[in-house]
């Protein structure tokens, strides 16, 4: 069984039962629950063209499709390569899904992608470099 999550603002909301499929209407969660289900996601799609959710969920470990175009090609690709850029089609999002699944089976690879990446899950370390950039910067 399989659950498919869609998270923010709709027309409507909704949830259906496709097959071995779930399909979840998530409004706009609060901070931490967002948090929770980011956390609890192996395969994530981003279909928006900022790429702030593609790299969130990257950040997690899973496998990213992500139609956020409107950087440079391959520019996602550079910050993980668990995030798969597609064309915002249903061809090219099917394709991206099917190459997103080859990945998730593909745990050496995607481990490896994902501390290539270093896309620090500790806010501490993340912040470190710019923390002491500031310190650094104020002392003058």
């Amino acid at each position: 069984d399989h659950q498919l999550y869609v998270t923010g603002p709709t027309t409507s909301s909704f949830d259906a039962v496709y097959s071995d499929w779930t399909l979840e209407h998530v409004p706009t969660p609060p901070p931490e629950d967002y948090c929770r289900l980011l956390r609890s996601a192996h395969i994530g799609m981003s279909l928006q063209d900022a790429p702030r959710a593609a790299l969130e969920l990257a950040a997690t470990g899973a496998v990213v499709v992500t139609t956020a175009l409107d950087t440079a090609p391959g520019e996602l690709a550079m910050q993980s390569r668990n995030i798969l850029a597609v064309a915002p089609a249903r061809y090219d999002l099917a394709v991206g899904v099917g190459r997103a699944a080859a990945l998730l089976e593909d745990d050496r690879t995607r481990a490896a992608n994902h501390r290539a990446a270093g896309l620090e899950r500790d806010w501490e370390k993340a912040l470190a470099g710019a923390v002491e950039q500031v310190v650094a910067w104020s002392e003058f």
